[in-house]
This record gives C-alpha cells, sequence and structure tokens, in this order.
C-alpha cells in the first residue's frame, strides 16, 4: 500500500512540473503575449504592452511629455498601449494608447502618443480604436528620431 501512495504522489509532482514548464514556456506566468501588427510602411512590428509596471511607466512618460508641452491636466487609465520601434535601435520608440485625459472638472478619452528620442507628443479628441488606426496615428504624429 505505501508504494502506491508513493507511485501516485511522483505522478502527482511529474504533472505539476509539466504544468509549471508549459506555463513558463508559453508565455502566460509571465504576462508577454501582446498583439502584433504589422507595420509594411518600414518593416516594424508594433506590439501591445501587457506589463502591467512597464504600463504604469509609459503612463507617467505621457504625463511628463503633456507637461513638457504646457498642457495642463492628467493623463490615466491608459488601455491597450502599443510599442512602436524605430528601426533597430534598441533605446529608439515610440508609443501610443487611448486614455483618460482629466482637466479641471472634464474628463474625456483621447489618443495619447510620444517618442523617446526627440520628444514628440500628440493628444487627439477623435480617434478610432482599432490596431490599424492606432499604429498609424502613433507613425504620423509620434514616430522617429
Amino acid at each position: 500500500m505505501p508504494s502506491k501512495i508513493v507511485s501516485q504522489r511522483k505522478i502527482n509532482e511529474e504533472k505539476i512540473i509539466l504544468l509549471v514548464a508549459f506555463l513558463m514556456l508559453s508565455g502566460f506566468s509571465t504576462g508577454v503575449f501582446s498583439r502584433e501588427i504589422e507595420w509594411k510602411e518600414n518593416a516594424s512590428v508594433v506590439r501591445t504592452i501587457e506589463d502591467p509596471k512597464v504600463m504604469i511607466e509609459r503612463t507617467e512618460a505621457f504625463n511628463k511629455s503633456l507637461k513638457r508641452k504646457g498642457y495642463s491636466g492628467a493623463i490615466k487609465d491608459c488601455s491597450d498601449i502599443y510599442d512602436f520601434p524605430v528601426g533597430i535601435a534598441r533605446g529608439n520608440h515610440s508609443f501610443g494608447s487611448i486614455c483618460t485625459y482629466q482637466h479641471d472638472q472634464s474628463i474625456k478619452k483621447v489618443f495619447v502618443c510620444n517618442d523617446l528620442m526627440v520628444g514628440h507628443f500628440a493628444m487627439l479628441n477623435e480617434f478610432t480604436g482599432t490596431d490599424r488606426w492606432k499604429a498609424k496615428a502613433i507613425y504620423e504624429n509620434c514616430y522617429g528620431g
């Protein structure tokens, strides 16, 4: 009887190890899944940022750009932040997202984008929620260095 219990325990441990390995290899446990958009105009791949910590950092960067360009108010609650690489340099990226913009007592949804190198920034009141539109808005308003 004890050998049957030990055998069952070993089988359960192996199942757990296989499940953990699968989750780690698939990216599930690390939160690395993202949507990708191929941007043929410059052969880039635009990806959504899924890491909550990076999303907070990007929202803070949008607010810094907002202040630098002389806007008052604050950008909050950004969803589906897009990372648009510019060339192959690791530090040269443009970003964009639909976010909540709060100014005085008004709150509205806007599309914002900025870049890391030059300081481009745009806030658009009219937007479309498609991935393709967002990538195009980043490319036309905030792309490059």
